[in-house]
């Protein structure tokens, strides 16, 4: 097995497209839990507004994923 050192660097780019990638892929869930938020039914709201939250949520958590400098 090879060992592979990453610098800070590195480790930074990763991460940099890491949470790119995945905001891209949450991207759509989000525009449809906010075009739900619109809905008439309240079930439905109240559905999509945890939806969303959950997503921001994930969102805050992929924000953190930084290395310090």
């Amino acid at each position: 097995m090879t060992d592979v050192l990453l610098n800070q660097t590195d480790i930074e780019n990763l991460l940099s497209k890491f949470r790119h990638d995945l905001r891209n892929k949450l991207t759509p869930a989000m525009m449809i839990a906010d075009s739900l938020s619109n809905h008439q039914q309240a079930d439905v709201k109240q559905k999509a507004q945890i939806i969303i939250d959950s997503l921001e949520a994930t969102l805050n958590e992929l924000q953190k994923l930084r290395v310090s400098q």
